[in-house]
C-alpha cells in the first residue's frame, strides 16, 4: 500500500496525490521541516495503518490539508500513544477534515490517544482541522484532535470534533483524563 514520496515541487513542497504516499508519510515520517499538502481526498477502506512513534520524525513538519479529507482507517496499539501523528514538535496543521476511524491506544500507563496527534511538543499550531464519526480510545490522556500537549504551547482556531466518541479505558488511577479536543495539557511552572 505504501509508495515513494515524491519529491518537493519550486516552493520546496511535497504534493500528496496517491493514498499511498500518504501511508510512507505517516509510517516513515519526513526530515526536519519539511512541508506536505494533499492535492486529493483519501479514503483507506478500513485499513490499519502503523504511525512511526518518533518525535524526530515530524519535527517543523507542515501539512496543508487544503480541505481535502482522510476517512475510514484505523490505528491499534498495546499500551502506547496512538494517533494519526504519534508525537510532533513545532508543527503546523491547517485545512484538513479526518472522518470515519477509529484509533485505540489498548490499556497502559503511556495508552495516549488523539485522533490527529497523540503528543505535542514545542509550539504546534492548528487551523481549520475538523474530525467527524471518529471513536478515539486510550487509559489516560485522551482528546479527539491531540491525547496531551506536554510543552510549550498549542494554537487551535476552527477545530472541532464532532459526532464521536472520546474513551477511556480503565487501567489504574492514573486512568481517565479525556477531553474533546485534548485530553490534557501540561503546566509549566515558572
Amino acid at each position: 500500500y505504501a509508495c515513494e514520496l515524491p519529491k518537493a515541487n519550486a516552493k520546496g513542497v511535497i504534493e500528496l496525490t496517491k493514498a499511498g504516499e500518504f501511508v510512507t508519510l505517516v509510517q516513515e515520517g519526513v526530515p526536519a521541516n519539511t512541508k506536505v499538502t494533499l492535492k486529493y481526498n483519501f479514503e483507506f477502506m478500513g485499513a490499519a495503518l502503523t504511525p512511526v512513534v518518533d518525535f524526530e520524525k515530524f519535527t517543523g513538519f507542515q501539512l496543508d490539508g487544503a480541505d481535502k479529507s482522510i476517512s475510514n482507517f484505523t490505528i491499534t496499539t498495546e499500551g502506547t500513544v496512538a494517533a494519526l501523528f504519534p508525537e510532533v514538535v513545532d508543527a503546523k496543521f491547517s485545512n484538513l477534515t479526518i472522518n470515519g476511524i477509529t484509533v485505540d491506544a489498548g490499556k497502559g500507563e503511556e495508552a495516549y490517544a488523539g485522533a490527529l496527534i497523540g503528543l505535542t511538543y514545542g509550539d504546534v499550531v492548528l487551523n481549520n482541522v475538523k474530525i467527524s464519526e471518529s471513536t478515539v480510545k486510550g487509559t489516560n490522556k485522551v482528546g479527539g484532535l491531540i491525547g496531551s500537549v506536554m510543552e510549550d504551547s498549542i494554537t487551535a482556531t476552527k477545530c472541532v470534533v464532532t459526532k464521536s466518541t472520546i474513551k477511556t479505558n480503565e487501567y489504574s488511577n492514573e486512568s481517565g483524563l479525556a477531553g474533546g479536543l485534548i485530553g490534557y495539557i501540561s503546566c509549566q511552572e515558572d
